[in-house]
């Protein structure tokens, strides 16, 4: 009997459980268009299904770089407290991103700083690169426009 309420308990449908993120605004801050490229922020509604339980609904801020036709999304996990901190701070030792990643170029003897050497870009830029190829360059003049950007969205 036990065992009946049990499966009886587990047949019955559930309703989705939302998880809000606090302090978040992405969708609020406008766009940002510098030389290279155009970023902006989009909250994306994600939902993770669970074994025997109900599935969650959550809201992720997506950073988007559009650089020549092609867009780059960075997730808020890339953009954390700690991340935002040392890139306000030491944009140069700033890296972000597994796929194409952004960085800056306090990287001696890297492959970042082969690209950047390879590509001739100035000291003081952030880059967007793949594992080869250099995609699009934050200039010096940019970089503070951009640390508030992200400021804003991810305050």
């Amino acid at each position: 009997m036990l065992l009946g309420m049990f499966l009886l308990h587990y047949r019955t449908p559930v309703s989705k459980v939302s998880v809000g993120i606090d302090g978040v605004c992405g969708e609020d801050t406008p766009p940002l268009d510098l030389r290279e490229m155009r970023i902006y922020a989009k909250e994306v509604r994600r939902t993770r299904d669970r074994l025997l339980r109900a599935p969650v609904t959550y809201e992720e801020v997506c950073v988007y770089f559009e650089i020549k036709e092609r867009t780059i999304r960075f997730t808020a996990f890339d953009f954390e407290p700690d991340r935002v901190k040392l890139l306000v701070n030491f944009p140069q030792q700033f890296i972000a991103g597994s796929g194409p990643f952004l960085s800056g170029l306090d990287f001696p003897d890297s492959q970042i700083a082969e690209i950047a050497e390879k590509n001739l870009v100035p000291a003081g830029c952030l880059i967007i690169m793949d594992y080869e190829n250099l995609l699009g360059t934050i200039y010096p003049d940019e970089v503070p426009v951009f640390q508030q950007w992200v400021l804003r969205v991810f305050h």
